[in-house]
């Protein structure tokens, strides 16, 4: 393959783990304006075996816990999904940390703290005192604040936010370290809450909101007794991402454009697959392969509009019962991946008549939100 002159602007996760993967067949430059990576704390640091696997050593080596099960649990109804290594947890400053020293042995030459001003659309990367540097291909990952992909006009304006609360807890008591917990309440509106187990003793409780989330609510809420360890957070994005993260010779990727995962907002997933768009040599396929990843998180986007704004709690119980009810929690429960949720709409209809008498049942008892539910479900199923 020939090798190509590379730049990689942000030193966050994308920009990290594109440096790191990408150094092993190009000449890779990695720009960054702080002098360390992965600080400030944020992440829960939850993502699908299959990411940790692909990312590689770096994140087999920051593993911190492995989960076996899954429970959803809104108001007094839960619903349960168990296999083998369903979710991983991850020590997130760790494997920044490590993967930057990866990228060095790789041999990319790491400029940082450096501010890069701009990125133009022929390759160009530009910095304040006026020094240009001409690449093959620029991959910008600056995150959602950043100005260098917005002056390559990628509109970050629609972006849905969400504010973020995670609280570390050491917990007067033991508790099962294989299951994690989401919790839909009106504590959380617009998104979710979560219990994370980091060991018998410890665990990550937190939640985020379109509005402001208060830690003691969230501590109160979520009924946990402890002594508070650490609290820290961020703005999580959930969708959409932009249409056509790229210009030119120039490629966004990361929160920057919007790649994240809607229900979660998780991003190394979908900076795992753009990644892998870079490894050909030919800039038309990764436009084309960023096409295609573009339209898979837009497709999620609606499974996760579904809980985050057209259902209440109570209406979340109500499908969950249904959903029990009817098997179809359990054939869900057994292929459910924590990354490509909008399989979980082809698993459902997999099973028609099933399928058929719970939307029926839920239907009569919510018609607007039911309606809106089977809307979404159609859409994901022909996109």
């Amino acid at each position: 393959m020939e090798t190509l002159k590379l730049a990689v602007v942000g030193g966050g996760f994308a920009g990290l783990y594109a440096a790191y993967r990408l150094s092993e067949t190009h000449e890779v430059t990695l720009y960054e304006e702080d002098d360390i990576v992965g600080r400030p704390k944020h992440c829960t640091g939850l993502v699908s075996r299959w990411t940790m696997e692909k990312i590689g050593p770096p994140a087999l080596n920051s593993l911190e816990n492995s989960f076996n099960k899954i429970t959803f649990i809104a108001e007094s109804s839960r619903v349960e999904f168990e296999r083998d290594s369903i979710a991983v947890k991850l020590d997130r400053i760790g494997l920044e940390q490590r993967l930057l020293n990866e990228a060095k042995k790789n041999g990319v030459t790491v400029r940082m703290p450096y501010r890069v001003s701009s990125v133009t659309p022929k390759g160009e990367v530009l910095s304040f005192n006026g020094t240009k540097h001409q690449f093959d291909a620029v991959i910008v990952a600056d995150g959602l604040a950043g100005m260098v992909s917005s002056s390559l006009g990628i509109n970050k304006y629609n972006y849905r936010r969400i504010l973020g609360v995670n609280i570390d807890v050491k917990l007067n008591h033991g508790m099962n370290t294989d299951e994690f917990k989401i919790i839909f309440s009106d504590i959380f509106k617009g998104f979710f809450g979560w219990i994370v187990p980091t060991s018998p003793d410890k665990l990550i409780v937190g939640g985020g909101s379109i509005g402001l989330v208060r830690i003691q609510d969230i501590i109160s809420g979520i009924n946990i007794h402890g002594e508070i360890r650490d609290r820290y957070g961020g703005i999580i994005l959930t969708g959409p991402p932009a249409r056509k993260p790229y210009r030119g010779l120039a490629f966004v990727i990361g929160d920057a454009a919007g790649l994240t995962k809607p229900f979660t907002g998780g991003g190394l997933y979908p900076s795992v697959k753009v990644v892998d768009c870079f490894s050909s040599k030919s800039l038309d396929y990764w436009q084309r392969c960023l096409d295609g990843i573009v339209r898979e998180l837009r497709s999620q986007l609606h499974i996760a509009r579904i809980f985050q704004e057209d259902l209440s709690p109570g209406s979340i119980a109500d499908l969950f019962d249904v959903a029990k009810k009817h098997g179809i929690s359990e054939i869900l429960s057994h292929k459910l991946d924590y990354d490509r949720h909008e399989e979980l709409v082809s698993l459902a209809f997999s099973r028609k008549v099933e399928t058929l008498k719970a939307g029926v049942e839920y239907l009569f008892k919510h018609p607007v939100s039911g309606l809106s539910l089977l809307r979404r479900m159609l859409f994901v199923l022909v996109t």
